[in-house]
């Protein structure tokens, strides 16, 4: 039996910036859940966050640890781009970790609501994935 270890290829820059581009995917998509999630009363649709928050963390991690081995093995201007992705990141794993917090909340209210703050979340939903969007641009 050999004792040899596999060494795991270091994540290249261009992997790095796809990885962030998934994030904000992820995030966008979490929005969208929580927005449609409460606007409907839909408990397993808010239940999906935990998924995408999870899956923020991962991809978190991935890039933290990606940069870190990646960060000198790059131009000066890659190193930049990294450092931006890695602050991109922490943002929205921040908006993974708010948007589980207020699936939490919804669904501990949900019975509670107004139909009319029902109807205004529903009207405002484009605001949370527009937020997420705006994190990701340039």
């Amino acid at each position: 039996m050999s004792t040899a270890t596999i060494k795991t290829p270091e994540p290249s820059y261009s992997h790095l910036v796809t990885r962030t581009i998934e994030a904000c995917r992820v995030a966008k998509e979490a929005a969208g859940t929580a927005a449609a999630g409460i606007a409907t009363g839909s408990s397993p649709l808010l239940n999906t966050l935990r998924d995408r928050e999870r899956e923020l963390d991962n991809l978190d991690m991935e890039i933290d640890a990606g940069v870190t081995s990646a960060i000198t093995q790059v131009t000066e201007t890659q190193a930049r781009e990294l450092l931006a992705c890695m602050k991109v990141m922490i943002g929205l794993e921040r908006i993974g970790d708010l948007l589980l917090s207020f699936a939490s909340s919804a669904q501990a209210a949900g019975s509670r609501l107004d139909p009319q703050d029902t109807r205004d979340l529903t009207h405002n939903r484009g605001h949370f994935r527009k937020r997420a969007r705006d994190a990701c641009r340039d």
